[in-house]
């Protein structure tokens, strides 16, 4: 089954390749790919995945570990066959509000 996710990322060194990372280690694969920046510090990767035929991962366990990724901001998946993706998390990483109580920065 092809599903479409929706992630806004920190702009960091290695940000790409340990989301994508996560993803196809979880038995998944990338069939489609488009990235957006939102300015000096984030971007917004548009993905269309399906399941490997011999990995029998969920989509849920996915979205849970990729929202556990430090450069994660938030996740959004498509609820249709359209482009349009429903937000699951906001705050996606535990370790960005850590980091922004850190420095003073709103989470």
């Amino acid at each position: 089954m092809i599903r479409h996710i929706e992630i806004s990322l920190e702009s960091q060194h290695g940000a790409l390749l340990r989301v994508l990372g996560t993803i196809e280690r979880r038995g998944w694969v990338v069939r489609a790919m488009d990235m957006d920046s939102q300015g000096n510090d984030a971007q917004t990767l548009r993905l269309k995945i399906e399941r490997s035929r011999h990995h029998s991962g969920s989509f849920d366990t996915l979205t849970r570990h990729v929202t556990k990724l430090f450069c994660v901001r938030q996740i959004g998946v498509s609820t249709t066959q359209t482009d349009e993706c429903a937000i699951v998390e906001t705050s996606a990483s535990p370790h960005a509000h850590m980091a922004a109580v850190a420095t003073g920065a709103p989470a």
